[in-house]
């Protein structure tokens, strides 16, 4: 199945943060046939994962070598900074504020009242 759009309220992405970037795009390479080429440096060296030209995942190294490697996911939404307002008005907590990732868009790391971690 592809899916070209998501609907407001859907999970729509996941990537995974790792201590060794190197090791993950390997295995994940060998595990699920990803292509996943090298990130660019002003992103951190986050790279995009695909399959057959499509992209699938993300794949992080870790920003704080005391982070243990995780699997994040995100939910599409109309407005990230508008969400952001809605989690804070209901007792969530904003962890990574609303952001402009390149040309992929906005994006944002909340918990909820319980802290529960998802990303915009």
């Amino acid at each position: 199945m592809q899916i070209d759009v998501y609907e407001h309220g859907v999970f729509s992405w996941v990537d995974v943060t790792s201590t060794d970037i190197e090791k993950s795009r390997k295995f994940y390479s060998d595990m699920f046939g990803w292509e996943i080429p090298p990130g660019p440096e002003e992103f951190g060296g986050y790279s995009m994962a695909s399959v057959n030209g499509r992209m699938v995942a993300g794949v992080s190294p870790s920003m704080d070598p005391s982070m243990p490697p995780l699997w994040s996911t995100y939910v599409d939404v109309a407005s990230v900074d508008d969400t952001l307002d809605k989690v804070t008005a209901n007792g969530g907590n904003v962890i990574v504020p609303a952001m402009d990732v390149g040309e992929a868009g906005r994006m944002a790391v909340f918990t909820d009242p319980d802290g529960a971690a998802i990303g915009l």
